[in-house]
């Protein structure tokens, strides 16, 4: 009976404002209903919107907030290059050959505007949460919950490690504050780069992954500052 049909809004509310908080004018935002793979009537929700940062062009801030129970976190948000788009859909290739390519050719859309770019990035998103099995794919969901590097996601799928899926990084961007009494409102994101990360060997930055690290841990508190 349709009086029966649970709808969403009987599942647990969704936070949408959470997504668009700080959200920049070139942003993409996408909105997914996915049935309950056993009833039927059981609809949960995802938006999902994918961002620029402005001080930085070829990072991507990927924000989700869902009631989906595949999901760890019901609300994520993580900094991604462009070229670990084109490594997660590699592995979602290896893991199948029923599908094909979703993203364009990657010289090709480097080459695009930012504006082609984040749209062609949030529908590749959009179509692999929209699959059934790539929603409960480890990959998609390291890629999109934790602030992993592809390689140890790699490592994960393969069975070489065995990391938690939500890790630390989200939850301290929730609850550590961070100091801005050497940074200013404009300068934010070289601030954080130029910090040394607790706990690397010589306390040097080496890689882009340890970039993404100090700015998941700190990406909710400085956001609020860059509009001001």
């Amino acid at each position: 009976m349709l009086g029966d049909t649970i709808t969403p809004m009987d599942l647990a509310a969704i936070d949408k404002e959470y997504v668009r908080v700080n959200s920049t004018e070139l942003g993409e935002e996408v909105e997914i209903d996915i049935e309950d793979e056993e009833d039927f009537n059981i609809r949960y929700q995802l938006i999902l919107r994918v961002d620029t940062v402005e001080q930085d062009p070829s990072l991507y801030c990927i924000k989700i907030s869902t009631n989906h129970p595949f999901f760890k976190l019901q609300k994520s948000c993580v900094l991604r290059s462009f070229s670990s788009f084109y490594f997660l859909e590699k592995l979602l290739l290896s893991s199948t050959h029923d599908i094909s390519p979703m993203l364009p050719l990657k010289p090709l859309l480097w080459t695009s505007s930012q504006k082609t770019k984040l749209q062609q990035l949030t529908n590749f998103l959009f179509q692999v949460l929209s699959n059934r099995d790539f929603l409960a794919n480890m990959a998609v969901h390291l890629f999109l919950q934790t602030q992993l590097s592809m390689e140890i996601i790699k490592d994960n799928i393969e069975g070489r490690r065995h990391d938690n899926e939500t890790g630390d990084e989200n939850k301290d961007a929730l609850q550590k504050p961070i100091s801005m009494k050497e940074a200013d409102g404009e300068n934010w994101l070289k601030y954080i780069l130029k910090r040394p990360v607790k706990g690397k060997e010589g306390q040097r930055r080496k890689s882009l992954g340890d970039h993404l690290e100090l700015l998941s841990v700190n990406l909710f508190n400085i956001l609020p500052i860059i509009n001001e």
